[in-house]
């Protein structure tokens, strides 16, 4: 009983400090020494974060931090010591793609691609995502002054092995040295597949078009 009790206290600091590593720094997947399965608890963590935290306290946000990081460990053994669902899993791939993206910055992205992946863009077919990224995302980033995703919705369905996701969203691009802002309505379908416990992209499919005007607000 005793073993059994310190193997469950080393469980829960490790998933604690694996946590408090995510929830400081500026993307989720991919850090290293960070278990998918902690790294999607940590995702969803910041996520909260994020949506309550205040910007002119930083003591808040620490604050805040400590108090998602305590309720989160209180409820782990409901659910088992790091353990969280595929759904979670596959959302925190798509989430570090995305802020990617939005970073500009796609060093490490190719750790979330199948080796057998493939890219299509609005009716193209690019090749695989490092071909996608060394012939068109990355040298258009490079244009970019920002690059920013709004309205985020993702859908996400669990066949065994295989994972299907839609998300839909809207962006906004700033042109570096222009004044121009270019804003799109896009939709992705992705297909994932589970490799030794890690979910990975096989294929990814996205288009956009000119979102319609919203409707004038009537006093």
């Amino acid at each position: 009983m005793i073993r059994n009790s310190f193997a469950k206290a080393s469980r829960k600091a490790r998933v604690a400090s694996e946590v408090r590593y995510a929830l400081d720094a500026p993307a989720v997947a991919g850090r290293p020494g960070l278990s998918p399965h902690n790294s999607a608890i940590a995702a969803q963590m910041l996520a909260w974060c994020r949506l309550i935290r205040s910007p002119t306290s930083q003591g808040n946000t620490v604050m805040l931090k400590e108090f998602l990081l305590v309720t989160a460990l209180f409820a782990m053994p409901a659910m088992a010591i790091g353990e969280v669902g595929d759904d979670a899993a596959v959302k925190v791939v798509l989430e570090s793609y995305k802020q990617a993206l939005e970073r500009r910055d796609l060093s490490g992205v190719e750790r979330l691609f199948a080796s057998d992946n493939e890219v299509v863009e609005s009716g193209k077919v690019e090749g695989s995502y490092a071909d996608y990224r060394d012939h068109h995302i990355g040298p258009e980033l490079g244009h970019f002054e920002s690059f920013s995703f709004s309205d985020y919705r993702v859908a996400v369905r669990i066949e065994g092995g295989i994972a299907l996701a839609t998300e839909t969203y809207r962006y906004t691009i700033r042109l570096k040295g222009k004044p121009d802002v270019i804003e799109r309505q896009g939709v992705a379908t992705s297909v994932l597949k589970k490799t030794d416990g890690d979910w990975r992209i096989v294929s990814m499919h996205s288009s956009s078009r000119t979102p319609k005007p919203k409707p004038p607000v009537t006093p």
